[in-house]
């Protein structure tokens, strides 16, 4: 049996889980549910959709680690790019 493998800290990118059922009678398999996050240094974060989207259609919006409701995510992402600014710490994909 697989088990979870631990992210780094820093890790940016996205993971996708699924959870596969086999039957013993016939050895089939099928993916049951998959939830796929998305991750930017190491925090769930995504501007341009959900950062959490799951097989039974429910999703999570994350800017920066926080949870947000979906009609925030503009300010959110206003909030964050004015906050980088400030610091000087903008991400060079977002400029």
């Amino acid at each position: 049996m697989e088990t979870q493998k631990e992210l780094a800290d820093d890790f940016s990118g996205v993971v996708q889980e699924q959870i596969i059922c086999t039957t013993v009678a016939d050895n089939s398999t099928r993916a049951i549910s998959s939830t796929t996050r998305h991750y930017r240094k190491g925090l769930l974060h995504r501007e341009d959709g959900p950062a959490v989207e799951r097989s039974d259609g429910s999703n999570e919006w994350w800017i920066g680690g926080k949870s947000i409701l979906e009609d925030e995510l503009p300010r959110a992402i206003k909030r964050l790019l004015n906050k980088q600014a400030k610091a000087g710490t903008r991400p060079k994909e977002i400029i």
